[in-house]
């Protein structure tokens, strides 16, 4: 996983306490990521949907969706892209096969891409939320 991926999951679930609006000053005050980065961390976010924002003097950045319905998946794909564990899955044919059916290795990996894909999409921003109070406490 990328820094910024680090950075987009450990600001979604800073926002996800928040029932207004809240400024890059204000996150970057409370997760120690610099206002230059957050803005390269927001704008895939805002992209995907996943954040909403507003400019002016009351704006700033608020959750599109309530903690329980965003997943970690989804928030992987909007920084990261498709993920593949090896790039040859991004292509219908492998480097080495022209068929990837001939692969000896193709079912594990979609074996593992499929497993991946399920274990990020099971854990909410509310699950980290849970686990981020109960470390607190």
């Amino acid at each position: 996983m990328k820094l910024t991926t680090d950075y987009a999951i450990r600001t979604v679930v800073f926002l996800a306490d928040s029932k207004e609006m809240v400024t890059v000053k204000d996150i970057s005050a409370s997760t120690g990521i610099t206002t230059h980065y957050l803005m390269k961390v927001l704008e895939p976010l805002k992209k995907k949907r996943i954040v909403k924002s507003m400019t002016g003097t009351k704006g700033g950045f608020l959750l599109a969706l309530p903690p329980e319905k965003l997943n970690l998946w989804r928030i992987i794909r909007a920084m990261e892209g498709p993920c593949y564990c090896m790039n040859c899955m991004e292509h219908e044919y492998c480097s080495n096969y022209v068929n990837p059916h001939k692969c000896i290795l193709r079912s594990y990996l979609d074996e593992y891409q499929k497993m991946k894909i399920e274990y990020f999409s099971g854990i909410t921003i509310a699950d980290l939320q849970r686990k981020e109070k109960s470390k607190a406490s």
